[in-house]
C-alpha cells in the first residue's frame, strides 16, 4: 500500500514541478516582453515616468486628458493660506515641480505614446499578479487535498 502512496506522492510533486515550471516561464516571458518595450519606466527617464504616473492618477486614467492636464501643471502657480504658530495669516506659492517641468517639454504625440506603452505595461503586471494568483490557489488546492487524504487513511 505504500508503494501506491509513494507514486501518488511522486506524481504530485512532479505535477508540482510542471505548473511551477510553466508559470515561471510565463513570468520570464512576461519580464521579457517588458525589458523589451522599454522597461519598467518606457524608456523614460525614471523621473519624467514618476512625474506621468502622478498625472495619470490625477487625471484617473482619462488620458485624453492627459496633455492639456501636465501643460496646466507647468504654468500653474498655487497660493495656499498657511497659519504661522502665532496665527498669523501668509500665502505660499507653490511652483510647479522640476518633474513637472521636465514632464511638460515632451509633445502630445510623446505622452500618448507613453500612454499606450503604459496601459500594455499594466495589463502585462496584471497577468503577473494573475500567475502568482494561480500558482498560490493551486498550491492551497493541492495542500488541501493532500490533507484530506492524510485524514483518511488515519481513520482506517
Amino acid at each position: 500500500m505504500s508503494g501506491r502512496n509513494d507514486d501518488n506522492n511522486n506524481n504530485d510533486d512532479d505535477d508540482d514541478d510542471r505548473i511551477i515550471t510553466a508559470l515561471r516561464d510565463k513570468m520570464a516571458r512576461i519580464d521579457r516582453d517588458i525589458a523589451r518595450d522599454g522597461g519598467n519606466c518606457g524608456n523614460w527617464d525614471p523621473e519624467e515616468h514618476g512625474a506621468f504616473v502622478k498625472m495619470w492618477t490625477k487625471c484617473r486614467g482619462r488620458y485624453e486628458d492627459l496633455p492639456s492636464l501636465i501643460r496646466n501643471e507647468k504654468t500653474a502657480v498655487t497660493t495656499t493660506t498657511v497659519t504661522d504658530e502665532r496665527g498669523r495669516y501668509g500665502y505660499r506659492s507653490k511652483e510647479p515641480s522640476k518633474r513637472m517641468i521636465m514632464l511638460a517639454s515632451k509633445s502630445d504625440e510623446e505622452i500618448l505614446e507613453h500612454v499606450a506603452w503604459y496601459l500594455c505595461f499594466l495589463k502585462r503586471l496584471e497577468k503577473k499578479r494573475a500567475c502568482v494568483k494561480e500558482w498560490k490557489d493551486d498550491r492551497t488546492k493541492r495542500s488541501e487535498e493532500k490533507r484530506a487524504v492524510a485524514e483518511v487513511q488515519v481513520r482506517r
